[in-house]
């Protein structure tokens, strides 16, 4: 693993090396100016690409004044000659169970398809609304958590439902986990 993420001599990963398959899918617009962590999913059901495009405001600035960070989910039927927007990923206003304020702060997400359930599964991130660079590091500020959660459909392109419960809060984590360089001897 730790070869594949950086080697000594040859460097990090680059995205220079990939060649770009039709034009661009996604131009921001403020008040999101960056619109960064796409994510590719191939229907293995109805053959159609998924593109799941996270969207920020330029610096990754968040907080209770600006807009929410979010994802949008474009549809191409010809192998991305094509694409169709299709709209935002979650109707907002969603509470996890015990955390009383919204998370819809989700920008980056990975999908998956579950054979055995017919179900399409989200991995997301999420930070809730009340949170700020300067408060989400603080467990003080109850509430105002983030971290992992999943979220399920009947086809990728939506609507989905979010679990009750995230599968990570971090500040649950604070302490636990020791300095990164211990948690990835563990993983390793």
């Amino acid at each position: 693993m730790g070869a594949w993420l950086r080697h000594p001599v040859l460097g990090d990963v680059s995205f220079d090396t990939f060649e770009k398959l039709g034009g661009t899918v996604h131009v921001p617009e403020p008040p999101r100016e960056w619109a960064v962590n796409g994510s590719l999913f191939k229907d293995p059901v109805g053959g159609a690409w998924y593109l799941f495009g996270g969207l920020y405001s330029e610096g990754y600035r968040f907080g209770k004044d600006l807009p929410n960070m979010d994802f949008v989910i474009y549809k191409s039927c010809d192998k991305s000659v094509t694409w169709e927007n299709l709209g935002k990923g979650f109707t907002p206003g969603f509470c996890f169970g015990g955390y009383g304020v919204p998370a819809d702060n989700c920008p980056d997400v990975v999908m998956i398809y579950d054979p055995e359930t017919r179900l399409y599964w989200l991995a997301y991130d999420w930070v809730a609304n009340e949170s700020s660079w300067e408060t989400i590091h603080n467990p003080q500020n109850k509430g105002r958590d983030s971290g992992s959660a999943l979220a399920y459909a009947p086809t990728p392109a939506g609507p989905f439902t979010r679990l009750p419960h995230p599968a990570v809060g971090n500040f649950a984590l604070r302490g636990k986990l020791g300095r990164f360089p211990a948690l990835m001897r563990r993983l390793c």
